[in-house]
């Protein structure tokens, strides 16, 4: 028990009788004494102020983990192609909404193509600029997981998923490591194109 005059020494018993050792008297008999209230030392102002700066921080922390849900699911959403049945998960930067209806069109009309985009292909780079309006694809040796699509000209998801189909071509074509041929790639994008057309 602590002593109610000082507030913060241990009463000690002498003698049927509660003795603060701090303050050097005796606060009662054990038998009748009723301690009252514990008096705090502290200003409820000063309580106050830091029971709302802990609340300030925790809202802060509460937002700033509600804005990284918010990013990531937007990321995601957005940015970020995934079929976990082919375990397929392709970047997609800057986002493009044709892009992802294309590879769902491909997926439906051509599996093997969309097998072949999904194991070779992880980003699909829409942020390209190509000098010629009839090169809305490019591979590149260098970056062979990488499909470069010119997307600033108004396509229809036909003619992206005919480029899609193209690109993974070549990229299949690098990873077997054989010459890196238009007429095979044109071949396996006009079929998808043709498909897509009819679907």
């Amino acid at each position: 028990m602590i002593c109610s005059k000082c507030n913060k020494t241990e009463l000690t018993v002498v003698k049927d009788y509660y003795f603060c050792p701090s303050c050097k008297i005796y606060i009662g008999k054990i038998e009748t004494y009723r301690p009252s209230i514990k008096i705090t030392q502290e200003p409820i102002t000063k309580k106050l102020i830091a029971f709302s700066s802990v609340n300030v921080r925790h809202g802060i922390f509460k937002t700033l983990i509600l804005l990284i849900a918010i990013i990531i699911v937007f990321f995601l959403t957005n940015n970020y192609y995934f079929d976990i049945a082919e375990g397929c998960s392709i970047i997609i930067f800057p986002s493009t909404t044709n892009i992802k209806s294309a590879l769902k069109i491909i997926k439906r009309i051509s599996p093997d193509n969309h097998r072949n985009i999904c194991e070779r292909v992880s980003v699909i780079n829409t942020d390209v600029a190509f000098t010629d309006y009839f090169t809305p694809g490019v591979f590149d040796s260098k970056k062979p997981r990488t499909i470069n699509i010119l997307t600033s000209t108004p396509r229809k998801i036909t003619w992206l998923a005919e480029i899609l189909a193209h690109e993974a071509c070549h990229s299949m074509q690098w990873y077997e490591q054989r010459a890196i041929s238009e007429d095979e790639c044109h071949q396996v994008g006009l079929k998808v194109m043709q498909e897509a057309t009819v679907y």
